[in-house]
């Protein structure tokens, strides 16, 4: 089946979630997002939670499932601790 990226509510969705985060998101972030909204495929290499919080607001945005493996409890118990705080069912 081909890749569909976000609807009109699944995009509304996503800029909802990107204005409560108590941050700002980088450039690279932004296009990777912007990337999978449109259905393409994404590869990114960024630090600690950068990528963690690509999957999760799209996979939120998408009303997905986003599966994050990480080989580091602390870090993983810190994203999980931060992730909690926007709302997300983990």
């Amino acid at each position: 089946a081909p890749r569909r990226g976000l609807d009109e509510r699944g995009r509304a969705e996503l800029n909802r979630l990107i204005g409560r985060l108590p941050f700002k998101l980088h450039g690279c972030q932004m296009e990777a997002l912007d990337a999978l909204a449109d259905g393409r495929d994404v590869v990114a290499s960024m630090d600690r939670l950068g990528k963690t919080l690509i999957y999760i607001v799209f996979a939120i945005a998408s009303g997905g499932t986003c599966i994050l493996v990480t080989p580091l409890l602390t870090l993983r118990d810190d994203q999980l601790r931060e992730i909690n705080t926007w709302g997300a069912r983990l």
